[in-house]
């Protein structure tokens, strides 16, 4: 886990597997222009966005369609690619066509409508506030900076990949303090990408909009379990980054998450959530409860639900603890073979996910579930 808290800020060791780096690596291909994670570059040949029902398409638009696709294949190179240009810019009512004729029309028709195809699928994916701050989390939980000069796959510096991702929240950030997010957890790990920035540089530009992040989730405070979660976690950061908030506001966040477990008794996710907050908020583990936890294997958990009982079970038991070893091992038994590899491979580094966004959260969080244990140089 990146969480300076949870490492105890040993967050400098450079990962020593390839499992790590092939993750990092994916996030470095697939960041966009601007900084974030969360839209399908165009350059991408991951498995396609998730099918939603087709839009459906009036005669007008059917016949046109037809007519761009036949013109794909038109003796004017000019006007094969403005009939690919046009088709695409119609968007989801030409995809069941497009597809269609990606699947049976002549050699040329096929890759330029495979190439429309996926030009809207482009164009339904946007940047993602929750994406990008883990993404920036896997990158510093590996120890990268900014400032870091290292690359990766010869190809890209990560120094500037970490840069671009944190320019790009802070540029998005509210005047409230918070960035506009799909639900509160986006929100907070956004304010822990920045926190843990801070405390890897201190004298970052990413003190006062970390601030600003956390005075938003005080008085914010999440009404879901996962939103607590990470609220939880930043405050914990917050604190070692010496960032300012009531020193009660943790305890109360703890509470409040402690008081889900009945919405939820049966989720491994909230039990854990549970056990790690009371950690970082108690420090005395003699009140835990880690009976149920981790419950079932690996494989048939999220992956966030494999990072967050990592992160509990590494912070209850530590490296030489049993249930945490055992865990350890049945983690690395399925997640590392799971990994897709293969030189050249778009998705190489990615876990199996349905789109861009679920592969990117995927990609980041593998990687800080194994970067918990290799930031103490246990495993060779």
């Amino acid at each position: 886990m990146a969480l300076a808290a949870a490492l105890m800020l040993l967050l400098h060791a450079q990962p020593k597997v390839d499992a790590v780096r092939s993750a990092l690596g994916y996030l470095c291909a697939h960041q966009a222009e601007n900084g974030a994670w969360g839209r399908r570059p165009a350059t991408c040949t991951c498995a396609a966005e998730p099918r939603r029902p087709a839009a459906p398409a009036d005669e007008a638009t059917r016949v046109r369609v037809a007519a761009l696709i036949r013109d794909m294949n038109d003796d004017d190179p000019e006007q094969r690619l403005r009939a690919q240009k046009a088709v695409a810019a119609i968007g989801a009512p030409a995809i069941a066509q497009l597809q269609e004729a990606a699947a049976r029309g002549e050699v040329e028709v096929r890759w330029r409508s495979a190439a429309a195809l996926r030009e809207i699928e482009c164009a339904t994916t946007e940047d993602d506030v929750e994406a990008t701050g883990f993404a920036i989390l896997a990158f510093l939980g590996a120890g990268y900076t900014p400032l870091s000069k290292d690359q990766i796959d010869g190809v890209y510096w990560i120094g500037p990949v970490v840069e671009k991702g944190l320019r790009w929240l802070i540029d998005r950030q509210r005047a409230d303090g918070s960035f506009g997010g799909k639900d509160a957890a986006a929100d907070a790990v956004a304010a822990l990408a920045l926190s843990e920035a801070l405390s890897m540089e201190p004298k970052s530009r990413t003190g006062e909009p970390a601030q600003k992040a956390v005075d938003f989730i005080v008085a914010n405070r999440a009404s879901d379990a996962r939103g607590l979660l990470y609220q939880g976690m930043t405050l914990k950061s917050a604190e070692l980054s010496e960032l300012n908030f009531p020193k009660k506001t943790g305890r109360r966040v703890t509470d409040a998450l402690a008081a889900k477990r009945g919405d939820e008794p049966s989720s491994i996710f909230v039990m854990s959530a549970i056990q790690l907050l009371k950690i970082f908020t108690t420090k005395v583990k003699g009140s835990l409860d880690f009976s149920g936890i981790p419950g079932i294997d690996p494989s048939r958990m999220e992956m966030e639900t494999i990072y967050v009982v990592s992160l509990a079970l590494f912070q209850f038991e530590g490296p030489g603890g049993p249930r945490w070893k055992e865990w350890n091992e049945s983690v690395k038994r399925w997640l590392i073979p799971r990994q897709q590899q293969g030189g050249g491979r778009c998705d190489r580094g990615s876990w199996e996910a349905a789109g861009t966004r679920e592969r990117l959260r995927s990609a980041a969080q593998g990687a800080l579930s194994r970067e918990i244990y290799y930031i103490y140089a246990i495993e060779k």
